[in-house]
């Protein structure tokens, strides 16, 4: 079973001790964020800025010393660098609101247009290069979507920018302003969008030999049904990425959304995906709350399970419980 953990790349990592410590506490893979959703990627990149320091080459020597499967993951709709940048790029609200904060909920996140050929093509140019010039395994893609503002209970909708509305209209012959938000044209002509950015990127891992994954935050309502609200809210509809992608890796805890063991059934029964359920490292307060999470994926027969936020926050897991998880589960 794949036990993993994230890694954000702090300033001066000593990655020869950071990998071995992970590897003694029994974590076999090892995801790292090489393109956050705020701050530079930590390789060169001319669209996103950033600059290749070797830290990607020495966490990728050191995962195969220790047998480690290496990952890369990439945030990909979700930039609030580019955001402040480039506000031609940034996701519109039906209310014509931009979706960065205060309108979306947390301060570092910023979202993109999915539907903007200059921002999937550089995504593409970054992935393939990566995939190119690095031995990894695996690549993981999160924020893939569409995301929507938040108005006190109220979720609205996007991407509602110039862009999207002349697009559809060319298509359909309508104004999504004038349909409802969960209007059914309107629904799979947002999700059918996100499908082709999927395949696009799938085909760069395929030629790379690299499995591919994405991964998704759950909404904060707990709902049973979770792919109606991937479908209508984030415009991904399982159905179509089911045969596109690899894994999948629902976030199991994440904000105030908490994932439920029938839940993980769901994805895997109705779907067939192969899961990497994550939980991130600020829920965990005792080692006993990552054993939960091992034992709800055994049960769902998850290949999988993965911690996040290692490194990324002052809260992130001690070395202690890192250690304590590695003494209590038999990894």
């Amino acid at each position: 079973m794949i036990n993993r953990i994230t890694l954000y790349p702090w300033p001066g990592i000593r990655v020869e001790k950071t990998l071995s410590l992970l590897s003694d506490c029994g974590f076999d893979s090892v995801a790292v964020v090489f393109k956050p959703i705020e701050g530079p990627p930590i390789v060169n990149s001319e669209f996103f800025g950033g600059k290749d320091d070797g830290t990607l080459d020495s966490l990728i020597k050191e995962g195969r010393k220790h047998e480690m499967e290496v990952v890369g993951k990439l945030s990909v709709m979700c930039d609030l660098r580019l955001c402040y940048a480039r506000s031609d790029l940034i996701s519109i609200a039906r209310n014509a609101i931009p979706l960065v904060h205060p309108f979306v909920d947390r301060d570092w996140y910023g979202f993109l247009c999915p539907n903007n050929q200059e921002t999937i093509s550089s995504y593409i140019d970054l992935l393939d290069h990566v995939l190119s010039e690095y031995d990894l395994d695996s690549v993981n893609m999160e924020y893939i979507g569409h995301s929507f503002a938040i108005q006190g209970d109220r979720r609205i909708f996007a991407c509602y920018c110039t862009r999207c509305r002349d697009v559809f209209r060319e298509n359909t012959g309508q104004d999504p302003l004038e349909l409802s938000q969960l209007d059914s044209s309107w629904v799979r002509w947002r999700s059918s969008k996100i499908a082709d950015n999927l395949r696009a990127f799938k085909k760069v891992a395929k030629n790379n030999s690299t499995i591919f994954e994405i991964t998704q935050d759950q909404d904060n309502v707990a709902e049973h049904r979770l792919d109606n609200m991937y479908r209508r809210a984030l415009g991904i509809d399982l159905n179509l990425t089911s045969d596109i992608v690899d894994r999948f890796c629902p976030r199991l805890v994440h904000g105030e959304s908490r994932l439920a063991y029938r839940q993980l059934r769901h994805f895997k029964d109705i779907f067939g995906f192969d899961l990497v359920p994550e939980m991130t490292s600020n829920f965990i307060e005792k080692p006993e709350d990552y054993l939960s999470c091992v034992k709800t994926s055994e049960l769902s027969s998850s290949t999988g399970v993965a911690l996040t936020g290692y490194g990324a926050l002052p809260n992130s897991v001690s070395t202690k419980t890192l250690r304590s998880i590695g003494e209590l589960v038999d990894l």
